[in-house]
């Protein structure tokens, strides 16, 4: 399975000309790899070849590109990786761009990327790797305000029927201004927050959270007490959203499923998934799934 990495950015607006050399990796023109073995592969995310890197002496190492940068420019960064294997009893492999800058009195004297991270043991591929300059965006404010009301803000229209003005319960004159206030938002906004707090704590917090939000995410809250208290914010028109079911940190998946791998592995997942959906669809609205390794395709 490829992974996209992304660094400093993920905006496409305003991206202008590709400042690295090859960035298809169709060969290794441009690429250097010092302390590490680097060829040319056709298991490929684009085209017809990527990176294999492997025999690295050191996590740091991987393939690299000189390039050229400017000072005071923004830059967007990714790349798409794949790993070969699995550092062995590791649950969880780290992938990462460094982007290293040497500068002397003038300015930069070289500017390095390179793509690195995991354990010396694991082998993985590269391929479209891309770096672009964000061009400048002078018009963000005007152009977040027309987002605001395109995806946020719609008309209302008010309905005032004969009915209800012989009743007394809409009396408007000619040179009338009636004034219409907001309860809650239609356009989901929320937070996370502390069931116990919510529950027991100040008081301030719990008005906050009403006044303010029509969605929250409890935090570390899926145990199965917490869980039940998701009941007073529907109570208060708050959706609830639920914590990671899955989460991939040896700390936070239990022992026993530490060491397995492929089909055994994406069973027990499965069940934990089925399981923990199953009994919260009436309590929560929508749960957090974070993918504990890869699974088999």
């Amino acid at each position: 399975m490829w992974s996209l990495i992304v660094f400093l950015g993920l905006v496409s607006r305003g991206l202008s000309q590709e400042v690295l050399q090859n960035p298809d990796m169709e060969s290794m023109t441009g690429w250097l790899c010092k302390g590490a073995s680097c060829s040319l592969t056709g298991t490929s995310h684009g085209g017809n070849h990527a990176i294999l890197t492997r025999q690295r002496t050191t996590f740091k190492r991987g393939p690299a590109q000189r390039i050229q940068v400017l000072l005071g420019k923004s830059y967007t960064v990714s790349a798409w990786v794949k790993l070969v294997n699995d550092e062995q009893g590791k649950l969880r492999q780290m992938v990462r761009i460094t982007v290293l800058l040497k500068f002397k009195s003038a300015g930069i004297k070289f500017t390095e990327i390179k793509i690195d991270g995991p354990s010396t043991s694991v082998d993985f591929i590269t391929d479209d790797v891309s770096m672009k300059p964000l061009a400048e965006w002078t018009n963000w404010l005007q152009d977040s305000n027309d987002n605001i009301n395109q995806l946020r803000k719609s008309n209302l229209r008010v309905a005032v029927l004969p009915k209800w003005i012989a009743k007394g319960v809409l009396l408007f004159g000619s040179g009338s201004h009636p004034k219409i206030k907001q309860l809650k938002k239609s356009f989901p906004f929320g937070t996370a927050i502390g069931c116990d707090m919510y529950h027991h704590g100040d008081v301030n917090y719990q008005n906050f959270i009403n006044d303010h939000f029509n969605w929250a995410v409890t935090e570390n809250a899926l145990k199965w007490n917490l869980m039940e208290q998701t009941q007073k914010l529907k109570q208060k028109g708050i959706k609830a959203r639920g914590h990671n079911i899955l989460w991939a940190t040896d700390n936070n998946v239990p022992v026993r499923v530490q060491p397995l791998w492929g089909n055994q592995l994406k069973s027990v997942v499965n069940t934990r998934i089925t399981t923990v959906v199953t009994k919260t669809k009436q309590l929560l609205e929508c749960k957090q799934r974070g993918l504990a390794r890869r699974f088999p395709s």
